[in-house]
């Protein structure tokens, strides 16, 4: 092959692996590079030896793997991408998390029926709700199960909340727990640790729902009442607001449309009330 033709075509070449020298470079995978590499220092080998047929097949071979390493390589990132997207929307829906008794956690419900669930389903994608109820617990340090010496409290410390809803004080009623100073003051306690947190969420206190006179469980409606008047004076000094599921079930007090049997947790259509109420307060 005349001198000229032969530089000619060696440029040819040279612009057909381009591509492997900038996959080395750009997408190195360890053997995969080595390989290429050897592949590519074969290649000139052969041209200074003017084996130009041989060097054209090693070309050939070469690009092939070049285009298998690249789209290993394009597989990776398209799957970081996708990582980094998901993790991305994570990190910008809105965190609601639900603290409260058993009316939150949903006792004798299955999840779906819980208010939390129905409150996910209500605000949609751009929002992710977490339950932190937990049954028979009290706001009070000295009540009989205080929520204070939960893990699930933690959790929900822990849980990088942008908005909390706060319904705790059904257990607090009991007469052996019920102390208006201690219950004072410890909600407050309460209410401050979730306040001060890095996210700097935003607070709802929840007047608790509504009970009979007496139950079997201690849980009655004079103490739930007194608790009432200090959630508003909390929520007024504190500037937070108030959502009155109280009211909101107050029609169906002693009744089993929006309660269970024993007429203190919520059934499912009472928890739809509750998560509606809730809604619209956020919303």
């Amino acid at each position: 092959m005349p001198t000229q033709n032969k530089i000619i075509f060696i440029g040819i070449i040279l612009i057909l692996i381009t591509g492997t020298i900038i996959a080395i470079r750009f997408y190195p995978t360890s053997n995969k590079q080595v390989t290429q590499a050897e592949g590519l220092k074969s290649f000139f080998d052969l041209i200074c030896k003017n084996n130009i047929r041989s060097a054209v097949d090693q070309a050939v071979d070469l690009s092939n793997k070049t285009k298998t390493a690249i789209c290993d390589s394009q597989n990776k990132i398209y799957d970081k991408i996708s990582d980094s997207c998901q993790s991305i929307e994570k990190k910008y829906k809105i965190n609601v998390s639900c603290v409260g008794d058993s009316i939150t956690q949903g006792l004798n419900l299955q999840n779906w029926q819980s208010y939390p669930y129905k409150l996910q389903k209500i605000l949609g994608s751009d929002y992710d709700v977490s339950n932190f109820g937990l049954t028979g617990r009290c706001v009070s340090r000295k009540g009989d199960v205080s929520y204070w010496n939960e893990k699930g409290y933690q959790n929900a410390l822990n849980s990088k909340p942008d908005i909390v809803i706060f319904m705790l004080g059904t257990n607090d009623s009991k007469p052996w727990n019920w102390n208006p100073d201690n219950f004072r003051n410890d909600y407050v306690d309460m209410v401050d640790s979730f306040a001060n947190l890095p996210s700097r969420p935003k607070i709802f206190l929840c007047l608790p729902a509504p009970s009979p006179d007496k139950t079997d469980i201690g849980v009655n409606q004079e103490n739930i009442l007194k608790e009432n008047n200090l959630i508003r004076g909390i929520a007024e000094n504190k500037n937070l607001d108030v959502i009155d599921i109280h009211g909101a079930l107050l029609p169906f007090r002693n009744n089993t449309k929006a309660f269970q049997t024993d007429l203190i947790h919520p059934n499912e259509y009472g928890a739809t009330i509750i998560a509606q109420t809730i809604a619209k307060a956020i919303i």
